[in-house]
């Protein structure tokens, strides 16, 4: 809900509608699995084990998937459910005077809406509405160094729609406008994630997976070459050549669950070619190289390399 604390007041924001009851009802209680920073107003900042009292839980079908309502240390806000673990339903836990002790009211929250500066709560970042892209951010400082030379960064359009992507927090760590070379990170989205890889591995038990050897011995991973239909350009890079297969039906539903999050509505603005790889272990790795193959043209003209991770945590260094 969007509204003035009062018909006449200067203070104005955005609120759950479970902020409007008597008294504020937590549902879940949760510990911060790590620092989380907060990415601007209507956002928590969080230490690692702090407590956050759950009061609502984002729908599975609406932008605010993947996100948590709570207090933590007297303040409202929203986070990401990835950087919190949920332990129980806290009505269970605690007897109501710990409850009422813990948590803010209403009250509070205006007191902080109204140490905000002028206007900060008109465009509030919260997954309910469009997310403005906040200049401190560091997606706000990769486009900052990004539009003057003509670049428009994958997180930068995933922030301009209201309904498949608003609050994603999109990370830039490295930036080299001298290099036009960006990288950009999106956290886990586990209400998509979940089942894929299963969806992936099954579909791989039909297809098999190649490994292919050249002068330095047999691939250790497993690899497919993948590609749109009437593409059939072969994948050819450190001394081997793999042969392309047509995107099965499985990678087309992949793609459509996730290029929405890199801004990419359009499926002919989607890749039209794919490289996997399945690593067997933790020792099962691929160095740092550069994708500079003709196949690409990365050195004629600006390329977009989207990876996507599924299964075990590991280091993308």
């Amino acid at each position: 809900i969007y509204g003035r604390a009062a018909a006449d007041s200067a203070k104005h924001g955005w609120l759950p509608k479970c902020a409007f009851q008597q008294s504020l009802d937590p549902v879940l209680n949760g510990v911060a699995r790590t620092a989380v920073s907060s990415l601007g107003p209507g956002y928590l900042a969080l230490e690692s084990g702090d407590l956050l009292l759950v009061l609502y839980v984002g729908s599975a079908t609406s932008a605010e998937a993947g996100w948590l309502f709570g207090a933590a240390a007297g303040t409202l806000g929203w986070c990401s459910a990835e950087c919190v673990d949920l332990t129980h339903d806290i009505r269970q836990a605690h007897d109501g005077t710990n409850v009422a002790r813990a948590m803010p009211n209403i009250e509070a929250f205006e007191q902080q809406a109204s140490r905000a500066s002028p206007g900060s709560f008109a465009s509030a970042a919260t997954p309910l509405r469009q997310r403005s892209i906040l200049p401190q951010s560091s997606l706000g400082r990769a486009m900052a160094a990004a539009e003057p030379i003509g670049l428009k960064l994958l997180g930068v359009a995933a922030s301009s729609g209201i309904e498949r992507s608003v609050g994603l927090p999109w990370h830039y760590p490295l930036r080299n406008p001298q290099r036009r070379s960006f990288v950009g990170y999106l956290p886990a989205q586990a209400n998509i994630a979940n089942g894929l890889l299963k969806k992936v591995m099954d579909g791989m038990d039909m297809l098999g997976w190649e490994r292919p050897a050249s002068k330095m011995g047999r691939m250790t991973r497993g690899t497919k070459w993948m590609v749109a239909r009437g593409c059939c350009c072969r994948y050819n890079y450190g001394g081997i050549s793999v042969r392309p297969v047509e995107f099965p039906r499985w990678m087309k539903e992949i793609m459509a669950a996730y290029m929405p999050l890199c801004g990419l509505d359009d499926p002919l603005a989607w890749p039209n070619s794919c490289n996997l790889n399945c690593y067997s272990d933790g020792t099962d790795a691929l160095d740092w190289h550069a994708d500079d193959e003709p196949l690409f043209a990365g050195r004629e003209r600006d390329i977009r390399i989207i990876s996507l991770s599924l299964g075990q945590e590991r280091n993308f260094e």
